[in-house]
């Protein structure tokens, strides 16, 4: 752990974020109210109980000179409390943040901490509570510490007093060689005791991640609890592996365990993570011959998406990830200042080696001053792509603003390899989309408007033209405050949604979707396709559409952002439409269901082992702009009308374009930030922990 001038700390429990265990049986949309330091913090007798709370030392602006914060946490019986830094910014030496391992000041100090630096760092209590107290002098203050409270499983340390051979563990449990966030030591000597609970359990350890100095740094398992006993060691391992690649041990029912791990003097490495549950199993064939695990009653929690990064961001918009030459990237569009001076551009992530997501590059189109709204990353003929909609000119006040298209080339140098290409001629573009049909490629705009409160303008297709190698007007059509499209294919038709926010007067306009048929191409260039209408549907406030299919059914997912009711407000359900084929034409995508949200942006559907999940950024709320993002599941067993309910919320601050990607076999949600904050970055864990 690092620490700077003034700071001190003991042995401190750290590592990267570790996944939260899913509650959605308290919905809370403000979840930055009543934890932000103030006389009525929460006390031992009121501690902090809600999962995912965050807590900050600033009201606003900084904090106060002579002024005392503290927080008392406690997590359900068998969890722990973890506290990440989502910032750290105190007077160097004299303003300290300090977290006990406890619930009182003579519990072990872990941490003590200030300065800076410490953004993304996380604390893991060893027990289910945690005391946080932060102290400021009486002169010079800093904009202060805001951090995330999550509440996971207690994590097995490599470390001799976890377990002993006269008090074995007996429950499911995470046990890891690591005591320093980038692995383990030198000279490491751990034991860890198991002991089956009952006659009919089997010990069984699953392997999360597996990093050693291959052939020095060793993890053995035995039967029982004598080492000396060569004939007893089930498991003997060294070197990098993957998870997938081992298979999981598997002792007798009713067995003692013992796990030890060693390291030598030299080359450590990222170390071991090992599931250990206590499971029903039984034989395949005559008893003695293979253990095949039937149940698992102590199952880890389910899944759950963890903070793992927070880029620091102003005015972000819409996330998008692609690959390019086996590096990952993240590309943000950018809608208003970026901090920088007046620049206003879409910046590119690139993932470095430790795993974090650093600024490569600035892309810069026709003007400095324009509001990107959204990026999309598309391949074509073997060259690489970047198109941005952009909704409007800061400089010259318009919404006649062209959006970019930029190509990749990988001759230039790093911070300069996205050359603008092309410029698209739009209006108020507000998304886009690309999409084949009938073997040509095109772009697609969704236009919002053409002058403050003028929503009627034309949105736009362009196609790519082989003979010039460029992009070229292919279909304009009249749209009502266009904000989102999306393509799909029925039956080998193809489609286009369209989701319509509002007039100069109301939110409650119909969102329309359109059949693409194909059209002669025109001396001018334009053609290749064309728009017909095929049903409306009743949407408010409709600000994403996104299609997606669960089986045989397809779907329409709407966000929709504000209610034109006479309350008005932003406590606002969103729509899944079902497309009902037994219904007359113009008649067949039916509502489904609704979802509550808040000031809803955007969706995002994604299917885990199986299970089907949608993910909606929370933007703002009545009473603040800082409301839970939310993460819906989808159970077929459930009902009609009642087949999706709230799986988990996760903390978010004016939530816009949120993107799910994977990236190693793993899950990832970046959601933009519009406000000056910081954009998230989270990683969905299963029942396998990960560290990073």
């Amino acid at each position: 752990t690092t620490t700077d001038t003034g700071s001190t700390s003991s042995t401190t429990l750290t590592t990267t974020p570790t996944p939260a265990p899913t509650s959605t049986s308290t919905l809370n949309p403000s979840i930055l109210s009543a934890s932000v330091c103030s006389p009525n913090n929460a006390t031992l007798l009121n501690p902090i109980t809600i999962n995912n709370t965050i807590i900050s030392t600033t009201v606003s602006g900084s904090y106060g000179n002579s002024q005392t914060c503290a927080w008392y946490i406690t997590a359900p019986p068998s969890l722990c409390a973890r506290l990440t830094f989502l910032s750290f910014r105190t007077e160097s030496g004299y303003d300290f943040f300090e977290i006990y391992d406890g619930n009182t000041t003579q519990n072990e100090r872990v941490q003590r901490l200030s300065g800076t630096g410490y953004t993304n760092m996380s604390t893991l209590s060893t027990q289910s509570q945690m005391l946080v107290y932060f102290r400021s002098d009486s002169i010079i203050v800093d904009t202060g510490v805001t951090a995330l409270i999550s509440f996971v499983r207690c994590i097995t340390y490599c470390d001799p007093s976890t377990s002993s051979l006269s008090s074995p563990i007996s429950t499911t449990t995470l046990i890891t060689t690591n005591l320093e966030a980038d692995g383990y030591r030198n000279f490491a000597n751990c034991v860890w005791y198991f002991q089956a609970p009952s006659p009919q359990s089997c010990p069984v350890l699953k392997f999360l991640s597996f990093v050693t100095e291959i052939g020095f740094d060793f993890l053995r398992v035995y039967s029982g609890f004598n080492t000396s006993n060569t004939s007893a060691l089930l498991f003997q391992e060294s070197g990098p592996w993957t998870p997938s690649s081992l298979q999981p041990v598997i002792a007798a029912p009713g067995s003692n365990l013992t796990i030890t791990f060693t390291s030598d003097s030299t080359t450590k490495s990222s170390g071991i993570n090992i599931s250990v549950q206590f499971c029903n199993c039984s034989y395949l064939g005559p008893a003695n011959s293979t253990l095949t695990v039937t149940s698992c009653p102590n199952d880890p929690p389910p899944p759950a998406f963890t903070l793992v990064q927070s880029l620091e961001t102003s005015g972000a918009w819409a996330f998008e990830y692609f690959q390019l030459n086996g590096i990952s990237y993240l590309a943000l569009a950018i809608s208003r200042s970026s901090g920088v001076g007046s620049l206003v551009n879409t910046l590119i992530y690139v993932l470095d080696p430790s795993q974090q997501w650093v600024l490569a590059e600035s892309l810069v189109g026709e003007k400095i001053m324009v509001s990107a709204t959204r990026v999309k990353y598309f391949e074509l003929h073997n060259e690489s792509y970047l198109v941005v909609s952009n909704r409007y000119d800061l400089e010259r006040i318009s919404y006649t603003v062209n959006s970019t298209l930029y190509r990749f080339n990988s001759s230039r140098p790093p911070g300069s390899q996205w050359q603008l290409f092309q410029l698209l001629p739009t209006v108020g573009a507000y998304d886009v989309t690309v999409f084949s049909f009938n073997n040509m490629f095109f772009i697609g705009f969704a236009c919002e408007q053409a002058f403050h409160f003028d929503f009627n303008t034309l949105s736009r297709i362009f196609r790519y033209d082989p003979t010039s190698m460029r992009f070229v007007l292919a279909y304009e059509w009249p749209t009502l405050a266009g904000v989102s499209l999306t393509t799909f294919t029925l039956r080998n038709t193809s489609y286009l949604a369209l989701a319509s926010l509002r007039t100069g007067s109301t939110f409650d306009v119909n969102s329309t979707i359109y059949r693409i048929d194909p059209a002669p191409i025109a001396a001018n260039g334009t053609g290749g396709l064309q728009l017909s209408v095929v049903q409306q549907i009743p949407t408010t406030g409709a600000n994403w559409v996104t299609y997606f299919t669960i089986g045989n059914t397809s779907y329409l997912a709407i966000a929709s952002r504000f209610s034109n009711s006479i309350t008005s407000t932003y406590n606002f359900n969103s729509s899944l439409f079902r497309l009902d084929p037994s219904q007359p034409e113009g008649a067949q995508w039916v509502l489904e269901q609704s979802l509550p949200t808040f000031g809803a942006w955007a969706m995002e559907y994604f299917v885990l082992r199986g299970t089907s999940y949608l993910a909606v950024s929370n933007s703002i709320s009545d009473n603040s702009r800082s409301p839970a993002s939310f993460i819906f599941r989808h159970d077929p067993a459930r009902p009609p009308g009642a087949k999706w309910s709230l799986y988990q919320q996760f903390p978010t601050t004016s939530a816009q374009v949120l993107k799910y990607f994977v990236m190693d076999n793993k899950s990832y949600l970046a959601v933009p930030s519009f406000t000056v904050a910081l954009s998230p970055i989270y990683r969905f864990d299963n029942e396998l922990l990960y560290w990073s």
